[in-house]
């Protein structure tokens, strides 16, 4: 959704009739897999009038769980002349960015993408990308705190976390940090 609405701003305020958007969506996950994160992608892009088969095409580029297959595709995903890359995962564009893909590429991770160096920073990210994180460190405190106000009697609470996530060590110290001041 995030990837489509600049053009479709542009297209709109120059009075264009709306022009076929070529979309590849590139993901580590394995083909045919259900992934919500396209389902939800999809049902935006509607949401903004933009319908498969109609004035939108959706070219799925799957890793097979490999980072490695994702850098050898990105030549093939170069020469589809998609008008935008969007993926939901690190594991695909830091694999697109070492290929040097030079296309707009629109990404969600869930780690911190300044630290990651997916971006410069979150105010100016550079280059050809730009996204958001899902990365929830500054979250922290404020969760606890409503926690807090919802449960005033709370005296412990449980994290669970997947322990191979790059984020998880800075995340629980965030959440221990943010429990000793709640």
């Amino acid at each position: 959704m995030l990837a489509a609405m600049p053009i479709a701003t542009a297209m709109a305020a120059a009075g264009q009739s709306p022009r076929v958007l070529r979309v590849a969506w590139v993901s580590p996950e394995r083909a045919g897999s259900t992934s919500p994160n396209l389902t939800a992608f999809r049902g935006g892009m509607r949401e903004l009038g933009y319908v498969e088969g109609k004035n939108l095409v959706i070219d799925t580029w799957w890793g097979e769980g490999s980072s490695e297959r994702i850098e050898q595709m990105a030549g093939g995903i170069v020469r589809a002349q998609p008008d935008v890359i969007v993926t939901g995962s690190g594991n695909a564009v830091l694999p697109m960015m070492r290929a040097g893909v030079k296309l707009p590429i629109v990404f969600v991770v869930s780690a911190d993408p300044v630290e990651a160096k997916i971006v410069a920073s979150f105010a100016r990210p550079g280059g050809n990308l730009t996204g958001m994180s899902l990365f929830s460190i500054y979250l922290m405190g404020k969760r606890l705190e409503y926690l807090k106000e919802a449960m005033p009697r709370v005296k412990r609470i449980a994290i669970i976390a997947n322990p191979q996530h790059g984020g998880e060590p800075l995340e629980l110290k965030a959440a221990q940090e943010a429990a000793a001041r709640v």
